[in-house]
């Protein structure tokens, strides 16, 4: 893999914000991305973790490129996860703008399909497993710490993405992909006429994106989640890409995604 130097983003009118994630499974500070809009303006491609720490450096690296929250015009979340959505809520009360998120990822970030409740929900699964009651308690009293980290996005406030629509921005579109498996909503944008992928947590250069047990979607053989099998197949979708720079959720951008992605699927 070979870094991408940022000023080749900025010359898009891309801003990637690092900020503070409370727990090391992240795999280090989540980005954020600033994109300029057409008319004045920007765009946020998630929005940190809603801690004091996270909202405070999101804010501070807004403000050190010249953004004003007034001027943002949409949130798009790239996955209902708490360091990626986090001050969803908190900026489109200070913004008045819309939170996009695909319809598979709704009820992570409007409360009853965040962790814990999928956990208490699916408490008799759990059982059939064998998992001793112990650590289903252990389980859910870590689960409940994540509670602070992002508040619930009022239903109102939410539209949806749908895979293959197209989105303008200042100095290029992006095509909305729909690529499960990190969760089931996952999306990523792709810069087609850039070679360029914001990839969030699909691919990541340092860590396995660990597509994770998720009971939100269906109940049976033939509808439930599986979240390895659907990763490979999106993943699959991106190695056959054209790509010379890629943007993860965690860490700087790079190119080089095919090697890192056949290295991913052998130790899969």
């Amino acid at each position: 893999m070979t870094p991408v130097d940022e000023s080749f983003l900025l010359g898009l009118g891309v801003h990637r914000i690092p900020t503070p994630v409370p727990f090391m499974e992240a795999g280090g500070p989540a980005n954020a991305y600033a994109i300029e809009d057409l008319g004045g303006g920007f765009t946020l491609f998630d929005c940190a973790c809603g801690t004091d720490e996270g909202q405070a450096a999101l804010r501070q690296g807004l403000a050190s490129r010249g953004l004003e929250v007034k001027r943002l015009n949409r949130i798009i979340v790239s996955h209902g996860h708490v360091d990626h959505y986090g001050n969803a809520q908190t900026l489109s009360e200070e913004s008045g703008c819309d939170v996009f998120v695909h319809p598979h990822d709704l009820e992570k970030i409007c409360g009853e399909g965040r962790w814990y409740r999928q956990l208490e929900n699916s408490w008799p699964y759990f059982v059939r497993l064998g998992v001793p009651d112990a650590t289903l308690h252990a389980m859910l009293d870590g689960a409940k710490k994540n509670r602070p980290y992002a508040r619930s996005v009022e239903r109102q406030r939410v539209k949806h993405l749908t895979d293959g629509e197209l989105l303008q921005f200042k100095l290029f579109d992006a095509r909305v992909l729909h690529l499960p498996g990190h969760t089931p909503g996952l999306v990523c944008l792709h810069v087609e006429a850039r070679r360029m992928l914001f990839a969030d947590d699909h691919v990541l250069a340092k860590v396995s994106p660990n597509p994770l047990l998720d009971l939100s979607l269906g109940d049976g053989d033939d509808t439930k989640f599986k979240a390895l099998v659907s990763y490979y197949q999106s993943a699959q979708r991106v190695k056959a890409m054209a790509l010379d720079c890629v943007l993860p959720g965690h860490g700087e951008a790079f190119k080089g995604h095919v090697e890192l992605l056949e290295g991913l699927f052998s130790f899969y």
